[in-house]
């Protein structure tokens, strides 16, 4: 019996133990549980994220030189914290350090853009870039962005999505469990990028020297091209506008929103290189006029540039001295057909497309039917008047074929982009026939005759040959009773070896030989000397 009930409370006392070990195994494992769903929840909770706006992609020259984005500065984060507030207030001013102070004050974080980096306790500085900083006369071709961040015109537009990012950077900052920054730990970054770049046929080098240049024009465009590629290398309109502040030009008489590059206006003697290409591809090159001063038409008299006469003209001094009554004359003895032939391969009335949603204008040209039905109509399109207006950007061609033998690229903007990190090239421009060789060999050498003896001597470059025609053109509008004329200088250089194609245009001018010839000179000096 004693056995039994010693043996009964040793199995008592293990029974206990059992339940004791178990219930502490138990709280154990719970403790556990509970101490990681804390930690789970602390991390999520405890922690700021602020946004700021970055990782748009950028546009490059033909160089890989940056066009935006290539002006640095600096994101600075201060947190609510003594020093960090100390050194806000030393670094703001006005309506922007009571903003700040009152925001540090109430336990948020405050970022301001700073050119200098800012460091102490609380303070983090991100370097990041300006989308627009340096001037280079690209406004209205890349266009600028909304308030949201997404393309409103040019290039920002037509590559919007390629350009755009879905979020901004995010920076995480630590917080204690009463919502405290923690002062000593770093920030965590998620940066947030684009789908990719975009590369333009323009050189930034090239580009700058026609901005320069572009600064004698008050209204009007500048474009410089590739003849070997048809890739433009430089192009502006004038006026410019501020993209940082476009309200200031939103009412300004001029227009500076206007792509004069692209738009189409009455373009004058600088047509008459092709009336000069179909006199020669028709074997009439060797007609002769003596100039008076004046041709009678359908009973209409019809004024030379130069009242007194410029006496005999054979196509070269017609050319040299841009003789209208010489133009009127040959014109009238070649077929209308001829030189729209001419003027529809080379694209005139047409559109050109540089990227999506980025066109010239189509401009017009004079139709056959008025052609054939008025020998008036063909006298004004032999000097460029009448019923034409192109853009600069389409001039470009009849300049390019002349100075390439025969055949021109059309104009190309962009080069290539990037998407997702590789590099997709943009189809080449197709090489188009204009004329024969023969008849693009001889009209060079005549043009380069116009810089150097005729009405182009101001467009003569130093160090380099050129050849090119300048225009005054009649627009039919008029202000306080006289008639507003555009100024015209296109050409090509060097002279016998011809690498770029350059049309300079000037709206509201005077003259082509007085407004656009010497800019054309600075334009092949400049580049000239980049080579």
């Amino acid at each position: 019996m004693r056995n039994f009930f010693i043996s009964n409370i040793h199995f008592r006392i293990i029974m206990s133990l059992v339940s004791v070990l178990s219930l502490m195994f138990f709280c154990a494992v719970r403790l556990c549980e509970v101490s990681s769903l804390a930690y789970e929840t602390a991390g999520i909770s405890n922690g700021y994220t602020l946004e700021i706006e970055d990782g748009r992609g950028n546009f490059y020259d033909c160089n890989r030189k940056k066009l935006t984005g290539e002006k640095e500065f600096y994101y600075v984060v201060f947190l609510p914290c003594d020093e960090a507030i100390l050194r806000f207030a030393g670094s703001t001013y006005g309506t922007e350090r009571e903003q700040g102070l009152k925001k540090l004050r109430s336990k948020k974080p405050m970022v301001i853009k700073s050119d200098k980096k800012i460091s102490g306790t609380g303070i983090y500085s991100f370097k990041s870039t300006e989308r627009y900083g340096e001037k280079l006369g690209l406004e209205h071709i890349i266009g600028y962005l909304d308030a949201e961040g997404n393309g409103v015109t040019g290039l920002e537009k037509s590559y919007n999505e390629l350009l755009k990012t879905n979020s901004n950077t995010e920076l995480f900052f630590e917080t204690s469990a009463t919502g405290e920054f923690l002062l000593g730990a770093k920030p965590e970054i998620k940066e947030s990028l684009s789908s990719g770049d975009v590369y333009l046929t323009i050189n930034k080098d090239i580009q700058k020297i026609c901005n320069n240049a572009a600064e004698k024009i008050k209204m009007g465009s500048i474009i410089v091209t590739e003849i070997a590629t048809g890739k433009i290398r430089g192009m502006v309109s004038k006026p410019e506008f501020d993209v940082n502040n476009l309200k200031a030009f939103v009412n300004d008489k001029n227009s500076p929103f206007l792509n004069r590059s692209l738009n189409a206006y009455s373009v004058g003697s600088v047509f008459k290189p092709l009336i000069a290409a179909a006199m020669l591809e028709t074997s009439n090159q060797n007609f002769t006029f003596n100039c008076i001063g004046y041709t009678d038409i359908l009973g209409i008299r019809f004024y030379c540039n130069n009242r007194n006469g410029h006496g005999n003209m054979d196509l070269n001094t017609a050319l040299a001295k841009s003789c209208n009554t010489y133009f009127y004359n040959a014109a009238a003895k070649i077929s209308p057909k001829a030189f729209l032939e001419i003027s529809t391969v080379l694209g005139f009335g047409k559109k050109i497309k540089l990227a999506d949603e980025l066109y010239s204008t189509d401009g017009s040209i004079t139709s056959l039917n008025e052609l054939e039905r008025s020998k008036a109509n063909v006298a004004n399109f032999a000097i460029g008047q009448g019923n034409i207006a192109l853009s600069p950007l389409v001039m470009v061609n009849l300049y390019s074929a002349i100075a390439g033998g025969g055949y021109y690229y059309t104009p190309q903007l962009i080069e290539g982009y990037t998407e997702n990190e590789r590099y997709y090239e943009t189809k080449k421009s197709s090489k188009t026939v204009a004329f024969s060789k023969e008849t693009a060999n001889i009209l060079k050498q005549y043009l380069i005759n116009v810089v150097s003896n005729g009405t182009g001597k101001n467009a003569s470059p130093d160090g380099v040959g050129a050849g090119g025609k300048t225009a005054t053109a009649q627009t039919g509008r008029y202000s306080n009773n006289e008639e507003i004329l555009n100024a015209w200088f296109c050409g090509f250089f060097p002279a016998e070896e011809p690498k770029y194609a350059v049309v300079v245009f000037a709206e509201q001018a005077n003259s082509g030989s007085v407004d656009c010839a010497p800019i054309f000179k600075t334009i092949a000096e400049g580049i000239n000397k980049l080579n």
